[in-house]
């Protein structure tokens, strides 16, 4: 068993560096130019979350406009919220304009995305601490996730790939080990 591990390990280990270096990639060509220190950023999240519950407090309200301004404000400041993006599709379609909801929901891919990288980091290191199937079933999470995202260029498209694979990778040695 302990072989196993060690194998797993030197697997995994340029697998995984792998990912985070094209996960680096893409994730810079996504993002606003500039970066903020750590301090800012958690400034900038708790006035986030206040922003987006005025938001939605002004929506509930019936000032959609000012909710809708707000949470302009707030994606153009930072990386989209997901609740923001939520409230400005569902303001899009209260006024008709479905493409405009859509782009709104297509802005949250690069959040899956993330989320499915996160997931394959847990499962990695749920096997190194405890080698149950938890790992399994969010390895199972992380392709799902990856498959309902749709690349809007040759590169994404790669770089996708290349996720769904080390995906598949992982589940694959994960289940073989969990088997034996």
């Amino acid at each position: 068993m302990i072989r196993k591990k060690k194998r797993l390990i030197f697997f995994w280990l340029p697998l995984f560096f792998f990912t985070l270096s094209l996960f680096f990639c893409f994730s810079c060509s996504c993002k606003v130019a500039g970066e903020r220190s750590r301090e800012e950023g958690q400034k900038n999240r708790k006035k986030s979350v206040n922003t987006y519950a005025l938001a939605e407090e002004l929506y509930s309200a019936g000032e959609k406009e000012a909710a809708r301004n707000i949470l302009l404000d707030e994606v153009k400041r930072g990386g989209p919220e997901p609740q923001a993006l939520r409230l400005l599709a569902a303001l899009a379609l209260e006024e008709g304009n479905m493409h405009e909801a859509l782009a709104w929901l297509d802005r949250g891919d690069s959040l899956a995305a993330d989320l499915a990288l996160l997931y394959l980091d847990k499962a990695r290191l749920l096997w190194y601490m405890r080698g149950d199937g938890e790992a399994l079933s969010l390895c199972a999470l992380a392709r799902g996730l990856l498959d309902s995202l749709s690349a809007k260029s040759p590169s994404e498209e790669g770089f996708l790939d290349s996720l769904k694979t080390f995906a598949f990778q992982i589940e694959e040695s994960l289940s073989e080990a969990f088997n034996d």
